[in-house]
């Protein structure tokens, strides 16, 4: 008997249940894209601090940091590993870091940057992109901010010869050199300083995005033999290919922590964790042409998690977002000699302080 109450049927009810499910379906990637959207902006303001942790520097002492130095000095031999981000913590609001690490190498009879000290391993958020989880995962502290190397690679060991001076001409960061904005002919806000990297996930990965292969010496041909038909799984871009031989990622000490990997020791001023080089497409492959990946030559392409391409940071101070589709011309060519400009397109141009191609811009 119908006593006059409302109720759905069954039918009412069903069709509730589906509107439901449809709205809920249109909401999440609505709710992702703009999670993800926070997170490329934190990313972006991290970015924005380490460029004004750059100029602070450069007010401080002239000059920009090395890309590799003895704990920051500047006229002592020995040791040359530490990074530019090492140099820059004080100028990040990380002078504690800094000094805990000064004193526990003060401390003891060695100064490399790779010892499994707690100082070294605590993470540091400046640095970290909030769209990489694999970085915070890593038994040191990680680095999804990387600089810029240029176009063309070099030695990371050398000092000297023709190689490292070709190299040195091609970016403001070197190896035992510090370099003023005054270098950056082609102008600060038409050159990259930084940009980001993923850090490899563990021991054995594969992916493009912070995977590193092990090609034969890439030196002089290092975009046929890096290029994604040469790297890239046929079936499956995102990945290295199945038997493509990776880069060394065995442990050499006897905690079981530092192994080599791509952006895993922010304080390594080697190219393998802390630049990259502006010659392949960004989140193109990553390739090194010996097994010992941390201390010969490599090509580090730029990456990241973000949709569609990286961020990057102008000498200047801003930050850009750039499309993986921005001009390499065709990435094929040879390394370029001093003086010479980008033959990567505006890609390298960019990448590059004094190439002649100050018309380049994003």
């Amino acid at each position: 008997m119908n006593r006059g109450g409302i109720a759905f049927t069954l039918v009412e009810l069903l069709v509730v249940i589906a509107i439901i499910g449809i709205l809920i379906a249109l909401l999440l990637p609505a709710v992702q894209a703009a999670r993800e959207a926070a997170r490329r902006m934190q990313c972006t303001n991290n970015m924005k601090q380490f460029g004004l942790a750059l100029h602070n520097y450069h007010s401080a002492c002239n000059s920009l940091p090395s890309s590799k130095s003895l704990r920051g000095g500047t006229g002592v031999a020995g040791g040359w590993t530490w990074s530019a981000h090492f140099v820059l913590l004080p100028f990040m609001e990380q002078t504690a870091r800094h000094s805990a690490i000064q004193e526990t190498v003060d401390s003891t009879s060695t100064i490399e940057p790779w010892r499994p000290w707690d100082t070294l391993k605590e993470k540091i958020p400046p640095l970290l992109c909030p769209s990489e989880p694999n970085a915070a995962g890593t038994p040191f502290a990680a680095t999804n901010i990387v600089l810029c190397r240029g176009d063309r690679m070099f030695d990371n060991n050398a000092a000297s010869g023709a190689d490292f001076n070709k190299a040195a001409d091609r970016t403001l960061f070197v190896n035992r050199q510090w370099k003023s904005f005054a270098a950056c002919t082609d102008g600060l806000s038409n050159t990259i300083a930084i940009s980001e990297s993923v850090a490899t996930s563990a021991p054995g990965d594969r992916r493009i995005k912070g995977g590193v292969a092990l090609v034969g010496a890439p030196a002089q041909t290092p975009i046929s033999k890096c290029g994604h038909q040469a790297i890239a799984d046929p079936n499956n871009r995102a990945m290295i290919k199945p038997g493509q031989a990776l880069v060394n990622q065995t442990a050499n000490d006897a905690t079981n922590t530092n192994i080599p990997l791509r952006c895993w020791r922010f304080a390594d001023g080697r190219p393998h964790f802390t630049s990259g080089q502006t010659m392949l497409a960004p989140n193109s492959p990553s390739c090194n042409g010996q097994a010992n990946a941390q201390d010969n030559c490599g090509l580090y392409s730029m990456s990241s998690n973000h949709t569609g391409g990286v961020n990057v940071g102008l000498f200047d101070g801003s930050v850009s977002f750039v499309s993986d589709t921005i001009d390499c011309n065709g990435s094929n060519s040879l390394q370029p000699e001093i003086g010479e400009k980008s033959p990567y397109g505006v890609w390298g141009a960019l990448g590059t302080p004094r190439g002649g191609e100050s018309n380049a811009q994003l």
